[in-house]
């Protein structure tokens, strides 16, 4: 196995959260299982997505999912998540957005992301169902897009819909 067709096959970014940088190919399923060495079962990962893996390997039935945010975006949300009447912690938020998004893709139609334009991100971490994301993943597949870009949108849907809805300001 070369590891240069993983960074290839996953266009030299981490297959969970897209970063480009501190890469490195991981097996899948280990060769003592039986399994042989060819690039299906490898992936390319960010050292803090395997960090993330190995810290949830074996502690819980939902899945690790890292993705980033423009910084602006994620103070806003997080100025929100001191108020009694908004999630906290984020992480939570970003596994209902997932769910809905599993069950409800028609009802959030691809927008134009342009909430990174110009800003530095941040790395958001939650924990996820296995299910739900693979559900985002198959459909965000179809659509050309990534989960962390459906993420980014489905927040800045939330701060510019819900929120005002949440506080009183919201009509309907």
């Amino acid at each position: 196995m070369d590891e240069k067709e993983v960074f290839e096959r996953y266009g030299n970014a981490c297959a969970n959260c897209g970063a480009e940088t501190h890469l490195a190919v991981y097996k899948v399923v280990p060769s003592e299982v039986g399994v042989t060495l060819r690039v299906t079962n490898h992936i390319l990962l960010c050292r803090a997505c395997y960090v993330s893996l190995l810290v949830y390997e074996g502690t819980s039935r939902d899945r690790a999912l890292n993705f980033r945010i423009p910084r602006k975006l994620y103070e806003s949300l997080q100025v929100l998540s001191s108020s009694a009447e908004h999630f906290r912690p984020l992480s939570r938020l970003v596994s209902i957005l997932i769910k809905t998004y599993a069950r409800k893709p028609l009802v959030y139609p691809p927008r134009k992301d342009s909430s990174g334009e110009g800003s530095d991100w941040v790395r958001v971490n939650a924990w996820v169902d296995p299910k739900d994301h693979l559900e985002v993943k198959l459909l965000v597949a179809r659509d050309h897009t990534s989960v962390s870009e459906v993420l980014r949108r489905m927040l800045v849907m939330y701060l510019e819909e819900v929120v005002p809805r949440i506080e009183g300001d919201g009509n309907e």
